[in-house]
């Protein structure tokens, strides 16, 4: 079965509209008068994350018209989606309000703080707690503050959740999770801490990216990192080009991503971004990532993984196809199999004793079937 409709009216719906054109309104509103599978459509809307993007311009745009879109307002949809907006805003707050606990006692403890993403996002961005989802906060730390981050953390009532970086979860109605990361790929950890821009976030001094490295860090994310995309993960980056197009110094942005020699990801990333939502991204920061070879097999990955909604855990071989020189990629390679013993300790919440030896001896296996997975994904 086809859902080309349900599809297109995902896409014309998932963005801010705090003054929706006419032209845009009345596309919406076509096709919200179509026999849509609205089961079909908020299912997707919920794995896209613009569940609450779909209520509240729907709601918008239905108000006032005569008539009614009639699947809307009234009934089983209405509630099903009102319910779903409201389950993110209380989720949200609770989150935002539990993280400024922490952030106060980092500053309390004179720890440097780096947001990234989400709570940047909703504050400068979205300007609507419950209309960008969040899972967790992600911040940025130095490495050598995590002794006593963790220390103070579990006093909090918080316990670790191990994945790829330091995750801590504190139990609830609505459950918080904070990530704490010491380093990522995309712009390099010691580069962005010479860049950042200190603001306020209610009371509490914090730092956030500049407009080039935030830009950049938002399309590495999905292209680099995840391998895949989500529709709300190409909507923050529309919404925020939209927001600070003329913040953004283009130049600039384009000899940092050339630096990094991520050029051919975020061509893919920015280029599907502009083809989705009509993002006025200047033709000639387009041109200057186009890969010169578009049949290469780095640019047909890059281009498949990009518009791939399902793709999973293949950021790592990603990342081995932009290292540049086999010297770079078999030291990563054996950093990532054979980590730190610290690292081990935490993705797998063992102890320091001997029985953390053994995850050094099946951790290979674990990466050898992940890779094998990621590989056929990529391919297939």
């Amino acid at each position: 079965m086809s859902y080309e409709l349900e599809e297109e009216f995902l896409i014309a719906i998932s963005h801010l509209h705090p003054e929706p054109d006419s032209v845009k309104k009345g596309k919406i509103t076509e096709l919200c008068r179509e026999p849509l599978n609205w089961g079909y459509l908020i299912r997707r809307a919920v794995e896209e994350g613009v569940d609450s993007l779909l209520y509240y311009n729907l709601k918008k745009i239905t108000q006032g018209l005569n008539p009614p879109c009639p699947p809307f307002i009234k009934g089983g949809v209405g509630e099903l989606l009102s319910a779903q907006y409201y389950s993110n805003l209380i989720s949200n707050i609770h989150l935002l309000d539990e993280f400024y606990e922490v952030l106060k006692r980092l500053h309390q403890m004179g720890i440097q703080v780096i947001l990234l993403k989400g709570v940047f996002l909703i504050e400068g961005i979205y300007k609507n707690i419950g209309l960008r989802p969040m899972s967790d906060v992600d911040i940025l730390v130095r490495k050598e503050s995590l002794p006593p981050i963790m220390r103070e953390i579990e006093e909090m009532g918080y316990h670790i959740t191990p994945h790829g970086h330091l995750g801590y979860l504190k139990d609830g109605a609505f459950p918080s999770v904070i990530d704490f990361h010491w380093d990522i790929w995309f712009p390099k950890t010691d580069d962005l801490w010479k860049r950042c821009v200190g603001i306020m976030m209610r009371d509490i001094s914090v730092y956030i990216l500049d407009y080039e490295d935030m830009l950049m860090y938002m399309c590495a994310h999905q292209s680099i990192h995840h391998g895949m995309h989500r529709l709300i993960w190409l909507c923050d980056i529309h919404e925020f080009i939209h927001a600070f197009a003329d913040r953004i110094h283009w130049e600039l942005f384009v000899k940092r991503v050339r630096d990094y020699h991520i050029g051919i990801p975020l061509y893919y990333t920015l280029s599907y971004t502009q083809r989705l939502f009509k993002t006025e991204i200047p033709s000639s920061v387009l041109e200057a990532f186009k890969p010169l070879r578009p049949n290469s097999l780095k640019a047909k990955i890059f281009k498949k993984t990009t518009v791939n909604h399902y793709t999973v855990d293949v950021g790592h071989i990603l990342y081995l196809l932009l290292l540049k020189g086999f010297r770079n990629r078999f030291v990563y390679l054996m950093h990532y199999i054979f980590p730190e013993r610290d690292f081990i300790v935490k993705r797998y919440s063992v102890s320091k004793g001997y029985i953390g030896y053994f995850y050094f001896l099946i951790r290979p296996l674990l990466l050898l079937f992940k890779g094998a997975r990621a590989v056929y994904q990529i391919v297939f």
